[in-house]
């Protein structure tokens, strides 16, 4: 029953701690798919603004083609401007030149009418065709000035043109160039603005990447751990296994031992009779020669009760330490779990015998110090208390009233307080075994006990309670 609830404890603890790794791991596993899911939206953001950046590099590029077919273009206005300045300045110093002349074609004018000079060279000419010869030349002069002054008037009028294209050519080229400047500038810094988004979705990246390694690092210790602690539990309940084998052994010797034991003192008390009986055959022979042949007798028939006893005790320690070498040897088998458990041992009922009644020895002396009953057993507890005033090899508690008899020792229905042993009978656990235990104090019908294996689990603590004096099978002093 023990050895089943220890069983049902481990599996209970492994199943445990199973379901325990089980969590973390889940929890683990949750954890690193967020970081995927979140790692992967990363890498979205980034394609995106890699994307948005290479169109506005593109555009950007383009817009430098154009700045520089502007340029081009703002060279050759440039250029035209310069020569439209040389034509300009040609013009206006034609212009100044002309302007002098008419100036003074026009103070002339004033000093000298035109009526006059025709008249002066009419009337100084010589002949017919001097004069109209001096009058011809004179209007082929008043026809030049005026083209003169329609000249002037078309070269002012081609200057103002000129300035004004050159002047408008000059504006567009400057706005041209101030507009391309402008949205590349914009575009600059849209681009910078993306870069920095892109680095630092690069660095959000690298973070999540690092902490999804460190979950995987951690899963697999605790994956790690887990398969440890398996096979150290594994390893426990191999050797839990071992030793209860060990202990079911000594348990077989002790009970073989306690059978030698009972055996060994029936035949001792058969011969102590025999031998008390020589002995009393002796006192009552009326001359001293038989008296001496009955007390030789008697000694004689002492003699070979004892050696019986000797024989049967080691016999039966030889019987008991076979068995437990054949149980602590016996091979161990796999289960379906692939735990090594121990190979099944027969289990022998031996009825325990029935000890006769012998006349009880004049004194009992005292016994050996060690203690030879299984740890933790109501026997064991017995002897540990009362040491070398009990002896071993008395048996089960429920044979102890006709083993201590048989060694002299006084049994009755009178408890004495730290010199009496309690023997009592079927408790819940001892399966027909019986209980011994130390009485160390006596009220009325209640006495109290101090025991060991009092809960049947033998762990070797003591314990004291009450118990009526009519549940007591007898008292053993010692």
């Amino acid at each position: 029953m023990k050895k089943t609830i220890l069983s049902i404890v481990l599996a209970s603890t492994i199943t445990l701690g199973a379901a325990q790794a089980q969590v973390s791991a889940d929890d683990i596993d949750s954890k690193i798919n967020d970081k995927n899911s979140k790692i992967e939206n990363i890498k979205s953001q980034e394609a995106a603004a890699s994307s948005e950046i290479t169109s506005i590099e593109n555009k950007i590029a383009a817009i430098n083609e154009k700045r520089d077919a502007l340029q081009k273009e703002n060279d050759a206005l440039l250029a035209q401007s310069q020569k439209l300045n040389k034509e300009i300045a040609q013009l206006q110093k034609d212009i100044a030149e002309r302007e002098t002349a008419l100036q003074e074609q026009a103070r002339s004018a004033q000093t000298d009418s035109g009526a006059t000079n025709y008249i002066s060279a009419l009337v100084s000419s010589k002949s017919l065709g001097d004069a109209v010869t001096r009058i011809t030349s004179m209007r082929q002069v008043m026809n030049a000035n005026d083209d003169m002054m329609k000249q002037q008037k078309a070269d002012k009028e081609a200057v103002e043109e000129k300035l004004a294209e050159n002047t408008a050519k000059a504006k567009k080229a400057q706005e041209n160039k101030a507009e391309l400047e402008n949205t590349a500038k914009a575009l600059d810094t849209q681009t910078a603005q993306l870069k920095v988004a892109q680095i630092n979705l690069a660095a959000e990246r690298a973070t999540a990447e690092d902490d999804k390694n460190k979950l995987v690092a951690e899963k697999a210790e605790a994956e790690r751990a887990a398969a440890a602690a398996a096979a150290a539990e594994k390893a426990r309940l191999e050797e839990a296994a071992k030793q209860a084998a060990i202990a079911k052994a000594a348990e077989e010797k002790a009970a073989k031992q306690a059978a030698a034991e009972q055996a060994a003192q029936a035949a001792a008390a058969a011969k102590q009779a025999e031998a008390d009986k020589a002995a009393q055959a002796a006192a009552d022979a009326a001359d001293a020669s038989a008296k001496q042949a009955a007390q030789e007798a008697a000694a004689q028939a002492q003699k070979e009760a004892d050696a019986a006893a000797v024989q049967a005790q080691k016999e039966a320690e030889a019987a008991a330490a076979k068995k437990a070498e054949e149980v602590v040897n016996t091979p161990t088998v796999t289960d379906n779990t692939g735990n090594n458990t121990p190979a099944p041992t027969p289990t022998v009922t031996e009825k325990p015998a029935t000890p006769s009644t012998p006349t009880p020895a004049p004194s009992f002396g005292s016994y050996e110090a060690a203690n030879t009953y299984p740890y933790g057993q109501c026997t064991w507890g017995v002897k540990e208390f009362f040491g070398t005033r009990v002896g071993n090899y008395w048996g089960n508690a429920i044979n102890w009233t006709g083993s201590a008899a048989a060694r002299g020792h006084l049994v009755d229905g009178n408890p004495v307080p730290n010199s009496t042993i309690a023997v009592t009978s079927n408790p819940a656990w001892d399966a027909g075994y019986g209980h011994v235990s130390v009485v160390i104090g006596v009220s009325g019908d209640t006495v109290t006990i101090s025991e060991t294996n009092g809960d049947g689990m033998a762990t070797g603590a003591r314990t004291t309670r009450n118990i009526p004096r009519s549940s007591v099978i007898g008292f053993i002093h010692v």
